[in-house]
């Protein structure tokens, strides 16, 4: 069956010490059957920022699904809010060494390659309002987040 993940992320400030990736899987009928989110935070700011932390959305993203979910997955379908990872990954974008998320994004294309083995796995990009449902989840667990530490 295909399966469906909008995946997300948001830095506050940023860049800034305190990030949130998301994923929402939806099945072949696009109904939600699971969420994934997971803070991460780095007092030296030297990696999160939004352009990264959507990499690692996508990355977190089908190690989830393919983990939870791989044996019923026939296909997969990947939206993004990032047209920068649509590019890249769809349009042959040269990932170039200076790029500021390199090893992101070069990591989140291993395990792409790695998953496609396994089962078709396409990425979309979306506007913001159409990633909406994971939009919502990760920005409320980083603003639970931040609200901790006041």
């Amino acid at each position: 069956m295909k399966h469906y993940i909008h995946v997300d992320a948001g830095v506050r400030p940023n860049p800034g010490t305190t990030a949130a990736v998301g994923a929402v899987v939806k099945n072949g009928h696009k109904e939600i059957i699971a969420t994934y989110t997971e803070i991460i935070k780095n007092p030296t700011k030297k990696f999160l920022n939004n352009n990264n932390m959507e990499w690692i959305a996508i990355t977190k993203g089908m190690q989830f699904a393919d983990k939870h979910y791989g044996e019923q997955i026939r296909e997969l379908e990947i939206y993004t809010d990032s047209s920068t990872i649509e590019l890249i990954v769809n349009k042959g974008k040269e990932l170039k060494k200076s790029y500021q998320s390199y090893q992101y994004a070069k990591r989140a294309l291993r395990i792409l390659e790695r998953v496609r083995k396994k089962y078709p796995v396409s990425v979309t990009w979306v506007m913001r309002k159409k990633n909406y449902e994971v939009n919502r989840i990760v920005s409320k667990v980083l603003y639970d987040e931040l609200n901790k530490e006041i």
